[in-house]
């Protein structure tokens, strides 16, 4: 590579001082071009650096990425899957349905449990009425009893009498 002057910055000043010191174009030039390689050298030693700078940056953050792939593949494999929740699923809505259907018998027994008490009423009612209904006619036959015998007890003392 060859060799460039170092002391560039003070022949620009030079050549914008209109006529103190005058320099060969070759040597403008050649300045101007070592100026312009220095800065696109330090554009690209930046772009370097900036480059680097990013490329750490896509490391870690492709590194956090990865760990949350990781986290998320442990979390899908303790999800349950559509075959187990259906599987489950049906099983508890069968446990609903059994408990239902066992309360249904439980509300159905309490209603029968009602019906046999209302009948055993029902029944007593019945027989207290059949007993009352007896008592009464015995009352009433043996009022007639007694009234037919007082009939007869008449007529007999009538028929003693004449």
């Amino acid at each position: 590579m060859k060799e460039r002057r170092k002391d560039y910055p003070e022949i620009i000043k030079r050549m914008d001082r209109n006529g103190d010191d005058i320099i060969s174009i070759k040597e403008y030039f050649n300045v101007k071009v070592d100026a312009l390689e220095d800065k696109i050298i330090s554009i690209l030693d930046g772009q370097k650096t900036a480059l680097e700078i990013a490329r750490e940056g896509l490391e870690k953050r492709l590194d956090g990425m990865n760990e949350f792939r990781a986290t998320l593949k442990d979390q899908a494999s303790t999800f349950l899957t559509c075959a187990e929740f259906s599987a489950k699923h049906e099983l508890i809505q069968k446990q609903v349905d059994d408990l239902r259907l066992k309360s249904a018998i439980l509300d159905g027994k309490a209603d029968q449990k009602s019906v046999n008490t209302i009948m055993a009423l029902a029944i007593i009612t019945v027989f207290l009425t059949i007993i009352g209904l007896f008592f009464t006619w015995l009352q009433i036959n043996k009022i007639e009893t007694v009234s037919y015998g007082y009939q007869n007890r008449v007529a007999t003392e009538q028929k003693d009498k004449l």
